[in-house]
């Protein structure tokens, strides 16, 4: 299996970055996994849309799904054959209404994608990869995603998606290969007890209560890059990496 990340951003890009993005690759799977600001154009330069067998985006936040807009009309004037985007609970409704209020037609998406909305109770398989899902701690209905080769085990991608701590979240991480966890604050507010999102000291501290091998930390802004991996580095106890557009994980 391996990641490339296409987007590291928070919601306002990086410079030159963009918003949420990973492409995760397992033998004939090409997974799209969430579709920020920015993506569609990094994606392009790692691989045509052609290739692409399926989409899947945790929560409907802007930052992780409104490139879906420039995306369909790549599949529409590339001609290209529908693949299947699993959103979440409720997020086809939230698509309809957001094609309504830019002026798209009412069918724009769906005749562009194949339209569903994955269980979060349920395994998702896509055609050698097994995804199981946690609830996280958001602003919005939100899920982690772990990602297996088969059905029966081997290397374990997981994903934080947007969250504070938690220990459901913390499960899901339990002995993954890698684990790409948010970063988006240095520290919080102390006026402020709704939280989430992750600093890196959390970060660091919910995967290393996880056990995890390698822990990629997203989600961030570059101008708190160093503090953010100082502070993630310190809680983990090994090395942590820094998601960067492009970059290249092997699993």
């Amino acid at each position: 299996m391996r990641l490339t990340v296409l987007g590291s951003s928070p919601a306002v890009p990086n410079p030159g970055g963009a918003c949420s993005g990973y492409l995760v690759e397992h033998e004939s799977q090409r997974l799209l996994l969430e579709c920020g600001h920015g993506v569609v154009s990094v994606l392009r330069t790692v691989q045509p849309l052609s290739k692409l067998s399926a989409i899947l985006v945790s929560h409907m936040h802007a930052d992780h799904f409104f490139d879906l807009v420039p995306l369909a009309y790549g599949y529409l004037f590339g001609d290209l054959a529908a693949v299947p985007l699993y959103l979440p609970p409720g997020g086809i409704d939230t698509l309809e209404r957001l094609q309504q209020a830019i002026g798209l037609s009412s069918r724009f998406f769906a005749d562009r994608f194949e339209l569903q909305e994955f269980d979060p109770d349920q395994t998702l398989l896509l055609d050698g990869l097994s995804l199981t899902f946690a609830p996280t701690v958001h602003y919005v209905p939100a899920w982690a995603i772990r990602i297996s080769q088969g059905s029966d085990g081997g290397k374990v991608l997981a994903y934080t998606s947007d969250t504070a701590w938690s220990d459901d979240v913390i499960k899901l991480l339990d002995d993954a290969s890698l684990a790409i966890v948010e970063a988006a604050v240095e520290e919080y507010d102390p006026q402020d007890d709704s939280h989430g999102h992750l600093t890196g000291t959390l970060a660091g501290a919910m995967a290393a209560r996880a056990a995890v091998d390698r822990l990629v930390l997203t989600h961030y802004q570059r101008e708190r890059a160093e503090e953010l991996k100082n502070q993630a580095t310190r809680a983990f106890g090994r090395s942590v990496f820094m998601a960067t557009e492009r970059q290249a994980f092997d699993l």
